[in-house]
Parts: C-alpha cells; sequence; structure tokens
C-alpha cells in the first residue's frame, strides 16, 4: 500500500540490494549511485533475490564498472539476520568467457513501490543469464560451500540437519560416564567459594516542567480504510512474522507492515536511509515492520519482542522524523529532544551507537546542523563531564541509565524541558534493577505529560503494564505489537532455533556438584572452542563467581575475559568490544550481557549458574545471532526448595520450542526425588 506523509501524499522510491562469502566469478550487471551489483552462480538461496554488491566496503580495485568481470568472496555483514544481500570482498579481475557480448547485459529494474511498476529482475533470472553468457566455459563457476558450514561440520559432526547446531559431545560422554557409574574428568580440581553481592539503591530529586509549546507527533496519515484484500494480505504477512497487535477500541486496525524502508521515503529523512544503507541493514524486521508506521502515525506504542529482534532501530527512525520538525536547539544547552531510558550502561552505549549510525550524513538535509546523540551512564573517570559536553554540543538524542540522568538533572546540567519523545527500553529490566522509583520521577514528573511515549521490552508482566499506563499519558491507549510471544505476554516464547540440552546435577554434596559441573564445562568449551568461529558466554549470577571461574579457566588454560557490574566501566566496555571483535572467544558474565546488548557471532551460551525462567531465556537468547543462524545452549541445572516451581517451568519452556527434557528434570518437575536433593546439601 502507498503511505501519506501528514497532509502530502508521498510515492516510495526505489529499494536497493546487499551481500555473503567465498570464492566466485561473475559480472557487474548494474551500478547505482555509489553501488554496483553482481550477477554470479552458487548464491545461497535466502539470498537469491539480491544480488551481491559492491560498495566502498568492498575496497574494490579501480576502472571496474558494468561489464567488468571478476573474482571475489562473499560476506554476510548481518550473519543470520538476513537483513540484505552480500557483500563483495576481496576483488580480482577476471577475464570474461570468449563468447561473451557486453551488450546482453540489461540492468535491473528497481522496485519503485507504485502500483503497476515492473518487478526487479530476480537473482534467479540473473544467474541464468549468467550460466547462458559463458556456458562454453564448461563450468558456471560454482564456489565451494561457505566457509561457515565447513567450520559447523567440522565442530558438530551431523550439524548439517534441521536443528543447524548438534548437541555437545562432552554432554553426551558425561551422561555416559553417570549410567556407567564411573567418574567424567576433563583435568579440573579445585572447588569454588560463592558470596553474594548487595544490591545497590538510589534516589534523587526531580524537576517538573510545564506550560511548554505545542509540538508535532503525527507524520504519517493512517488510511481511511483497508480492502478485503489487503486485511487478508495484512494477516498473512503477520502470521508469517508472528506479529499480533493489540489496538485501543477507539482506532481501527488499518496498519500494515512496511516491507521496505523505502515504504517511508519522504516521511523519514533521506540521510536515515543512506545511514541504514551504510550498515547494510535494507529489509526490515518484523519488529520495525509493524511498529514504525504506527510510531510515525503518532500513537503511543509498546513492543514486546525477543532480544536481537531489532527493537533499538523501531524507536530511533521514528525519533528522527519527530526531531527534524523540532526548532533546533541553542548551542551550548542541555536540552535533548528525545529520550531513552535503559536499564544497563552498555544498553545505553549500544543505543547510542546505533542512533549515531543512523545520523551519520545528517549534515546534508537535517534541520539541525549538529545533529547528534549523546549517552549518559554512571561510572567511569570523569565520565559525567564528557558526558554533558558531548550532550551540550549537539545531543538532540540521548540514551541513558536513570540514576545518572537524575544526577545530571540535579545539578542543572541537563534540562528534559524539550523532551517530547521518550522511549523506555527493555522496560521489564529495569523493574528487575530497581529503577522503578527513578523511572516513574522522569517520566510521571519530568518530562512533559503530553510527549510521544514508547515502550519496548521483552516481556509484558502486569509491573510493566502497571508502568505502561503511567507513563502513557496520551488520551489513547498504547497500542500494544507483539513479535514471537505467548498469547498472555507473560513471557518470551521459547527459541526453536536454539539447540537447548539441560544437565541435572544431583551429587550427594555441593562440593561433589561443582567439581562435576566443572569437569563438564571444561570438556564442553574444549569441544566448542577447537573452531575459530565459535564464541561463547559462559553465565553465572554473582560477581565473584565470575571472577573465580575466570581464574579457573585461565589456570587450565582457557583464554577467557569476565564482565560483571564491579568492573569499572572503562573496564567493561574494553572487555564488550574485545568480545564483539573476536580478540576474546569465552567471556565469563553475570546478567549485565543477559538482555539488551547485541553482539553478533555468539554461537554457544552454557548457563553455569540457573536463575529465574526469564533469565533462562535471555540468556540463551545471546546466541542464535551467530554465522549460523541458530545456536546451542547448556544448562547446568541443580534444584534448589526455595525455587519448587523452577524445574516445571524449566520443562514447559523446552517443551514449547521441541527440545529434549532430561528424565531427571521431569522426575523434579512433578515432585519426585526433591528431599533426596535437599538432603543433599542443594541450595
Amino acid at each position: 500500500m502507498v503511505w501519506k506523509r501528514k497532509v502530502e501524499e508521498v510515492e516510495p522510491e526505489a529499494e536497493e540490494e546487499d551481500e555473503e562469502e567465498a570464492r566466485y566469478y561473475g559480472f557487474i550487471h548494474q551500478a547505482s549511485g555509489d553501488k554496483m551489483f553482481v550477477t554470479c552462480d552458487g548464491v545461497p538461496e535466502e539470498f537469491a533475490s539480491r544480488p551481491p554488491k559492491i560498495t566502498r566496503k568492498s575496497e574494490p580495485p579501480p576502472g571496474l564498472k558494468v561489464g567488468s568481470w571478476i573474482t571475489f568472496e562473499l560476506l554476510d555483514e548481518w550473519p543470520g539476520e538476513n537483513w540484505g544481500s552480500l557483500l563483495v570482498v576481496n576483488i580480482q579481475p577476471a577475464e570474461p568467457p570468449e563468447d561473451w557480448d557486453p551488450s546482453s547485459i540489461q540492468p535491473a529494474e528497481r522496485k519503485t513501490g507504485r502500483a503497476g511498476a515492473k518487478p526487479r529482475a530476480t537473482m534467479a533470472a540473473a544467474a541464468e543469464k549468467f550460466r547462458a553468457a559463458h556456458a562454453a566455459r564448461g563450468s558456471v563457476g560454482r564456489a565451494p560451500a561457505p566457509r561457515q558450514k565447513a567450520a559447523m561440520s567440522k565442530a558438530f559432526p551431523g550439524a548439517d540437519d534441521a536443528s543447524g547446531l548438534a548437541k555437545s559431545g562432552a554432554v553426551a560422554a558425561f551422561r555416559q560416564a553417570k549410567e556407567e557409574g564411573r567418574s567424567f574428568e576433563s583435568g579440573w580440581s579445585a572447588p569454588a567459594e560463592r558470596r553474594s553481592a548487595a544490591p545497590r539503591n538510589r534516589t534523587t530529586k526531580a524537576r517538573r516542567t510545564e506550560h511548554l509549546p505545542p509540538f508535532q507527533k503525527a507524520f504519517l496519515e493512517a488510511p481511511d480504510a483497508l480492502s478485503a484484500e489487503e486485511v487478508e494480505s495484512m494477516r498473512t504477512v503477520r502470521e508469517s512474522t508472528e506479529v499480533s497487535v493489540e489496538m485501543p477500541d477507539q482506532l481501527p486496525d488499518v496498519f500494515p507492515p512496511i516491507s521496505t524502508f523505502e515504504d517511508l521515503s519522504g516521511i523519514l529523512p533521506d540521510y536515515a536511509f543512506r545511514g541504514l544503507s551504510e550498515m547494510g541493514i535494507e529489509t526490515p524486521m518484523p519488529i520495525q515492520a509493524q511498529a514504525i508506521p504506527m510510531a510515525l502515525a503518532g500513537l503511543d506504542v509498546v513492543g514486546i519482542a525477543k532480544t536481537g529482534s531489532g527493537k533499538t532501530l523501531a524507536y530511533l527512525l521514528p525519533a528522527l522524523a519527530h526531531v527534524e520538525v523540532q526548532e533546533p536547539k541553542v548551542r551550548g544547552a542541555g536540552t535533548p529532544m528525545v529520550l531513552i531510558l535503559a536499564p544497563t550502561r552498555e544498553l545505553a552505549v549500544q543505543i547510542c551507537d546505533m542512533a549515531k549510525a543512523v545520523m551519520r550524513f545528517s549534515k546534508k538535509g537535517s534541520n539541525h546542523p549538529d545533529l547528534s546523540a549523546g549517552v549518559l551512564y554512571g561510572g567511569g573517570q570523569g565520565s559525567k563531564g564528557w558526558q554533558v559536553a558531548d550532550i551540550k554540543s549537539g545531543g538532540q538524542v540521548v540514551a541513558a541509565t536513570p540514576g545518572r540522568l537524575l544526577d545530571v538533572m540535579d545539578s542543572g546540567d541537563i534540562s528534559l524541558e524539550r523532551v517530547t519523545y521518550f522511549v523506555l527500553d527493555e522496560a521489564d529490566r529495569m523493574l528487575e534493577c530497581g529503577f522503578e522509583e527513578q523511572v516513574g520521577r522522569i517520566g510521571s514528573k519530568t518530562v512533559r505529560r503530553d510527549r510521544h511515549t514508547l515502550f519496548f521490552s521483552a516481556t509484558w508482566p502486569s509491573k510493566v503494564q502497571d508502568m505502561a499506563q503511567v507513563m502513557c499519558s496520551s488520551d489513547l491507549p498504547p497500542v500494544r505489537v507483539m513479535v514471537g510471544q505467548r498469547g498472555d505476554g507473560e513471557g518470551p516464547v521459547s527459541r526453536a532455533d536454539i539447540l537447548q540440552e539441560v544437565v541435572v546435577f544431583d551429587q550427594a554434596s555441593w562440593s561433589d556438584r561443582d567439581a562435576a559441573k566443572q569437569e563438564l564445562l571444561y570438556a564442553h568449551l574444549r569441544e566448542v572452542l577447537s573452531d575459530d568461529a565459535h564464541k561463547i558466554l559462559v553465565f553465572v549470577s554473582r560477581k565473584n563467581l565470575a571472577d573465580t571461574l575466570a581464574k579457573r579457566l585461565k589456570e587450565e588454560g582457557f583464554s577467557a575475559n569476565v564482565m560483571h557490574g564491579g568492573k569499572s566501566q572503562d573496564s567493561r566496555l574494553s572487555t564488550l568490544e574485545g568480545f564483539r571483535g573476536g580478540e576474546t572467544k569465552l567471556l565469563v558474565t553475570t546478567d549485565v550481557m543477559g538482555r539488551g546488548l547485541d553482539i553478533p557471532g555468539i554461537s554457544h551460551v552454557v548457563i553455569f549458574d540457573m536463575g529465574d525462567i526469564e533469565d533462562y531465556v535471555h540468556r540463551i537468547g545471546r546466541t542464535a545471532r551467530g554465522p549460523y543462524g541458530q545456536g546451542h545452549a547448556l544448562t547446568f541445572f541443580e534444584y534448589d526448595k526455595k525455587w519448587p516451581n523452577l524445574p516445571r517451568q524449566l520443562l514447559e519452556v523446552l517443551q514449547e520450542s521441541g527440545q529434549e527434557v532430561p528424565p531427571e528434570l521431569a522426575a523434579l518437575s512433578v515432585g519426585e526425588g526433591r528431599a533426596r536433593h535437599s538432603q543433599g546439601g542443594w541450595r
């Protein structure tokens, strides 16, 4: 359908193309702006409709043009996300086939989004033309299987099945040893001590702002009505992407998901499209496709989707349209227009980095000569000074943790009087971290009541619903957009794209259980890290246990790092960058890495120290973003009489996603054997 800007009708513009990896042979069939597109054979089926592209990131040799033949590799810049075409890299000029006729090139038609427009040439048709053009060569130059598949097969025999990743060989050996009544050993000896860390709480004053000028909230005109065919199409698309929508009773459901970002051309600022293209993002993810048009229509939105589902862009892109109609801020004033609250420092930094990437080309076409994003978080040597300075020099968009934000408000460095677009990201996690009072002060007493409000969270429990009811001050209730959730919204669905294995430890004493866990952990890590393509997170629940376990791993010969809230901010950011960039392959962490952070390439997760069921789902959700689009999670389970329902909850999560349930867990879920576990010192 054609979206309309408020008052003015705009036709969407062209769609772009994208990327992948190994050694291929083909020719450049089209040039568009600073991109060129390549026809070749052997591209994976999921990318068949998007020809590989050459951009500045390809570092192409000079002299390339339409008709040039090349050999090259293909790189998936966003592995597992399927956001766009593949990037052509490591380019070498090549000779064309003897019977090559350059005049046979027919540039692909680009999609315009207008009714009756010609469809873009598909990759299948381009590949057929390619094969016909050089049939005399005797080979179509099909590339070998991508290195990613080879790496997967090496580490996981039988990994070509539908699960994508095979079960852990270490777990199988551990269970066999247990059945045979013998010990399982991998070289470890010393036990660990466990201590708990006391939580911190902090309160500060907040100020009110009143009697401020009106602002524009809506940029997209909703259709008057949808035809029966359009309604059926919208329903089909939502079902295929596991999207459900709950509209306020006063409004009709007339907002179909967008199919490309270019559907919003003329509504979003032009520089945003260039920023998305530079990041290799061309296809909206389900939460983005459905939530963005609703936000642009001025509706308050609650977006519920699993971590890693693209929630950040779902609120950042509408924020740019919102900022562009505001009067430029006075230079040197700490008066942001968009405020995004996040529960952790790392998530606030990640949001700010994403905003900077989308606004990278805003010097041309923005209403603000100094458009930029800023971040506010506690900790770090002298961080408050440079954070405030960044916001005063631009800082129209600010991502902040509640404590630091209230601190700079109280000191008078930052004012929220111009905030008209207010986002709570990871709202459920905000409550878990004890920020309810701080968020209430900021949202209810400081930011103007008529602002545009958006909630994004992985779950929608009653406490988050109560917070949304307080925070959303519009005359209408918020629209709720859910992706891949249970019908009641009480928690995320289990991840069928993650192979989940659970091992129940029922040794007679704590020291025996701890020793057994260490042995299995080391064997599993050696198996996983034998492949350089893998990265693994090991989750524990306490900071001191993270330090102890990381130390043991290093003594055992592993190259491991550790991350938790007790580390300095500089240390945490450095550790995060090292893990993100692949310098570190093994990271022991607390739940500071459990939610929100998007680290591509994590193939495996180990839950060494089980928390509640929500923690479980979020922790395993760190994987299934890597080069396979799937992941593996190994959980060490110990029964705790303080959490009698946890075995049943974990069993249900496993069953929902078709995972194998170990018999020991099934027995615990119905109460069998619990007394023996408790008597054995389980805690």
